[in-house]
């Protein structure tokens, strides 16, 4: 076995993993949307993340360098690695900021700066 065909092999063999990851987060992962609350369900129904209006400090964009170096200080519950993400900074999440993906809809109400909502979305939605 050669070079090329060795490195044409983990090539390919990394593109699946990334393939099956994203498909794996997208089906594991639900969001739920609420004007006053957002809930984030993992497999089974099991609920993640509960958050009210009131308990948001700022919903902001994820830094590129965050993104690109995958720093540990942040709870990750995107469903796609691939689309924007934003951090949610809360009083309820132990201090630890939470990345949710971004889709265009406001979370608890609340949406980030520099980020516009789906056409048709409204602020307030039930």
């Amino acid at each position: 076995m050669n070079l090329v065909s060795l490195a044409g092999a983990s090539a390919g063999i990394l593109v699946a993993y990334l393939i099956i990851r994203e498909i794996w987060r997208r089906l594991g992962i639900q969001y739920e949307y609420r004007w006053e609350t957002f809930a984030v369900r993992g497999t089974r129904g099991r609920q993640l993340l509960h958050i009210r209006r009131t308990e948001i400090r700022a919903v902001e964009p994820l830094p590129l360098r965050d993104r690109v170096l995958g720093l540990r200080r942040f709870r990750h519950l995107s469903r796609t690695s691939l689309g924007p993400q934003v951090v949610i900074h809360s009083t309820v999440a132990r201090a630890t900021p939470v990345i949710v993906s971004w889709e265009g809809r406001p979370i608890a109400g609340v949406t980030p700066d520099g980020y516009k909502l789906r056409p048709g979305q409204t602020g307030r939605e039930g």
